[in-house]
């Protein structure tokens, strides 16, 4: 996928809404747009929502954050 710092939910869904798309904020180096479109695809035969990824994209309002690479490469349970 490449070299993620951040993964960050937004939209509806950060708020606890299901309106069936899913949007995530991608925040890293060299990320395979390729290989993010075969997952938008899979996703959707699996979950039945449709998943939108933005690369390197600001956080404009409520955001959830996922996950920071920062932070659990210092976790004890890493």
């Amino acid at each position: 996928m490449g070299d993620v710092s951040k993964i960050i939910l937004i939209g509806d869904y950060a708020l606890g809404h299901d309106t069936g798309t899913i949007e995530i904020i991608l925040i890293g180096d060299k990320i395979d747009t390729v290989y993010l479109k075969k997952l938008q695809r899979k996703l959707k035969d699996i979950i039945e929502r449709t998943v939108l990824f933005y690369i390197n994209s600001p956080v404009q309002g409520d955001g959830i954050e996922l996950y920071d690479k920062n932070n659990s490469e210092s976790s004890p349970n890493h």
